[in-house]
């Protein structure tokens, strides 16, 4: 999320946000609209709303149609019923022995992916403009992540802050 301008303008803050246990991208939709709508000239705000693995394994077609046609049933048809929902079919839930690679996705790799996607902000950069945000379980990772240990370099060295967000 970030003002749209012909010319990107370069952001003060960006806030990384990382989302619950349930959670994905979309769940900081109201949250990154709202902390981008705050950037005036000069001071431009960016967020980044983080999808973990996991989420990329989830089928919304349903659910999509269902909240621009404004018709939950569209959706309960969609998962439940086998309804066929503008041409496409739930395929149905993944048999678990699909999913035996799920087992390397443990915390090393979900900090990796978070490592990944901060190092694209130039290195002389996050200290002063990265802001690390979590709820709940994401709240544990951004915690995890400040403590982590990047090759001798501590992961809070890179960032301006964190923000834990019903986190412990």
């Amino acid at each position: 999320y970030r003002v749209d301008s012909a010319t990107p303008k370069p952001a003060r803050a960006i806030a990384v946000l990382m989302p619950g246990f349930l959670g994905g991208a979309g769940s900081y939709d109201s949250l990154a609209r709202a902390l981008v709508r705050r950037s005036t000239e000069g001071e431009s705000f960016e967020a980044w709303a983080i999808d973990r693995r996991s989420n990329l394994l989830e089928d919304h077609h349903g659910l999509d149609v269902a909240e621009v046609k404004k018709d939950p049933e569209l959706a309960a048809s969609y998962y439940f019923n086998e309804g066929k929902v503008e041409g496409k079919t739930f395929a149905g839930f993944r048999d678990p022995s699909e999913l035996a690679f799920e087992s390397e996705w443990g915390l090393p790799v979900t900090i990796g992916d978070l490592h990944n996607v901060i190092g694209v902000i130039d290195e002389a950069d996050r200290k002063a403009r990265v802001i690390l945000v979590g709820h709940s379980l994401g709240a544990s990772i951004v915690e995890e992540y400040a403590a982590w240990d990047f090759d001798g370099k501590a992961g809070y060295s890179e960032l301006a802050g964190l923000v834990m967000i019903d986190g412990l």
